[in-house]
């Protein structure tokens, strides 16, 4: 059971950074493509596969945010991709704003998937 969960798990997460990725270069470059009613769907999909495969790993092997530190920062990075993210395709005035919060979400998914590899806390 834990393989696979976990395997969905990885899955919805890379799935979501390459949905992320794509959605932000098609807005940026051709957004009319961008802004295609599937590609404003598909990432609510993939982000409830996502916390719901979360949810069930952390129950699964004992770990839970707020309570391990390294989970708590997996939990803050995820929110902050989330809304870093949202402000990047939706909420950005100019393309300059689009593009820096485009970097400080990809800063925020490489420490994010430090502490899922090793399980060690960055800050605290």
């Amino acid at each position: 059971m834990y393989e696979i969960v976990k395997h969905i798990h990885i899955t919805a997460v890379m799935l979501s950074i390459l949905v992320f990725i794509g959605r932000f270069l098609l807005l940026q470059f051709v957004p009319r493509v961008g802004n295609h009613k599937i590609l404003k769907i598909v990432p609510h999909v993939l982000y409830t596969v996502l916390l719901i495969s979360a949810i069930v790993l952390c129950s699964l092997i004992g770990v839970y945010p707020l309570a391990d530190t390294w989970a708590t920062q997996k939990l803050i990075g995820l929110v902050a991709f989330a809304v870093i993210g949202l402000y990047s395709t939706k909420w950005a005035k100019t393309k300059s704003m689009a593009w820096g919060s485009f970097f400080i979400v990809l800063v925020f998914l490489v420490m994010t998937l430090h502490v899922a590899f090793s399980k060690q806390p960055l800050f605290f």
